[in-house]
């Protein structure tokens, strides 16, 4: 179950937020069935201590465990996340690094038409992620749903028809709509970000693997194709968030 609340946290950082809260199924009540006292009562005793974790910024630390997995404990703006990288997604996370450092003015310039065109400071990490969720940062392939360019779309959107990466990458993002993006906000790149792949699954009461995987957001769970899920299977790329966040850093 999810309940979109808008939290007051005056007490702690002086700010108002909307925040999906998720109630799940538990031991005691195996059916997930919630009526309003319960609803109120874990929300009185929950909100206090995610406020204080919500404002609180506790810097960055780093561990591995014995299956070769590192957890990076992250503070960015309003969202706390840790990372859990396998070797693996270590390994792709390098890869994508090193095309964001050879491509870097060609996200930018991207970035800069967004801006002349909408008036929005849209980020080239973003666009850089999504273009790796897309295609795997194949600049031959539409950015809206990573088909090859040079002929009309066949999946949603269908009929878009670019012979180059940019118009395409620029169209992609203006069909979204980046209204909502704030410049140096992370919560409005991830909430773009979950909006571009679809929120279908906070229907399912999961935080999307397009954003979170590779951190403890994300466990199991994923569309494996269009309108089908799996419960059973694991998105085992790299999400937006770890993506966006690792390229923020270079200069």
């Amino acid at each position: 179950m999810i309940l979109d609340l808008t939290l007051s946290t005056n007490n702690y950082c002086n700010n108002t937020f909307s925040y999906p809260y998720v109630l799940s199924s538990t031991s005691s009540n195996p059916l997930g069935v919630f009526n309003n006292d319960m609803i109120n009562d874990y929300i009185q005793k929950s909100c206090e201590d995610f406020m204080k974790k919500l404002c609180a910024n506790k810097g960055t630390s780093t561990k591995s465990d014995s299956n070769n997995t590192t957890y990076n404990k992250v503070s960015i703006g309003n969202t706390n996340f840790t990372k859990i990288l396998t070797s693996s997604q270590r390994k792709e996370l390098n890869h994508i690094k090193a095309i964001y450092k050879k491509n870097k003015d060609r996200y930018e310039r991207i970035a800069a038409r967004i801006k002349q065109e909408t008036g929005k400071d849209f980020p080239a990490e973003l666009i850089c992620a999504i273009h790796y969720r897309e295609s795997g940062c194949n600049f031959k392939t539409y950015l809206h749903n990573g088909q090859p360019l040079g002929k009309p779309t066949t999946m949603v959107p269908k009929g878009k028809c670019f012979d180059n990466f940019e118009d395409s990458a620029v169209d992609a993002i203006k069909m979204i709509n980046p209204k909502g993006i704030k410049a140096g906000d992370f919560q409005s790149y991830m909430y773009f970000a979950e909006r571009y792949n679809g929120l279908g699954y906070r229907k399912r009461g999961i935080a999307s693997p397009y954003v979170w995987s590779g951190t403890d957001k994300y466990t199991i769970g994923m569309y494996v194709a269009d309108g089908k899920f799996s419960a059973t299977a694991r998105d085992k790329r790299v999400g937006v968030a770890v993506i966006v966040q690792e390229l923020s850093s270079i200069a």
